[in-house]
């Protein structure tokens, strides 16, 4: 149908790199949730911000699969919302982690994992329906004699499914971190050189994209 034949464009549109960066953390995602997700919680750990940073990082996980098939059927309004929400959720696991947070109060950009509050504005501009980039792919996909209209059926655009995927997977490699810190708080959880070097494989992927400006590996 449609959205079958827009998913394979997406994936051929898409730099191999950054699938192959996807399928890299979710790897690195699935071998640690399943050695540790439901372990139970030691008592002396059993605190107010330890409960809040599990439901955060699990917020974000139940999002996963359909932010990336929002994107990869050009869905993407709605995959800039998810992905204003994983934004969202890792900035609130770093106020939390940092004292910051305030209770009941949206998250402050200025305290964005890797500086990234520049991403901020856009990521909202996309949520709130004012990025032309985006609206202007919906509206302008049709021309006739009368004009052009929207349509009510996905378009697939090659350099919005690029920057969105390419948001949303430097958001995963910021949540395997934030995973990675719980853990060693909770369980004592330390990372294996193996995991290590498949962290900077995708860094360096990300930065090649030009998604991050410079490898990020001083602010891990």
């Amino acid at each position: 149908d449609g959205l079958t034949r827009y998913h394979k464009y997406s994936l051929w549109a898409i730099p191999k790199d950054l699938i192959h960066a996807h399928i890299l953390l979710l790897g690195l995602l699935e071998i640690t949730l399943t050695k540790y997700n439901g372990k139970l919680v030691p008592e002396e750990h059993r605190t107010e911000d330890v409960r809040e940073r599990f439901g955060l990082t699990a917020s974000f996980i139940h999002g996963i699969y359909l932010c990336e098939q929002s994107i990869l059927t050009g869905l993407y309004l709605q995959a800039g919302t998810l992905i204003r929400q994983e934004f969202e959720a890792l900035t609130l696991l770093r106020e939390v982690q940092e004292k910051k947070r305030k209770k009941g109060r949206p998250a402050n950009p200025t305290n964005a994992p890797w500086k990234a509050k520049m991403y901020y504005g856009e990521l909202s501009a996309i949520a709130h329906l004012t990025d032309e980039k985006i609206i202007g792919s919906i509206i302008c996909a049709h021309h006739s004699d009368s004009g052009c209209y929207a349509s009510v059926v996905p378009q697939f655009s090659k350099e919005n499914t690029i920057r969105l995927y390419g948001f949303h997977v430097s958001l995963l490699l910021r949540l395997f971190f934030e995973l990675k810190d719980l853990y060693k708080d909770v369980y004592g959880y330390e990372i294996s050189e193996r995991e290590n070097n498949i962290l900077d494989v995708v860094s360096s992927i990300l930065t090649a994209q030009g998604v991050f400006k410079e490898h990020p590996s001083s602010s891990l």
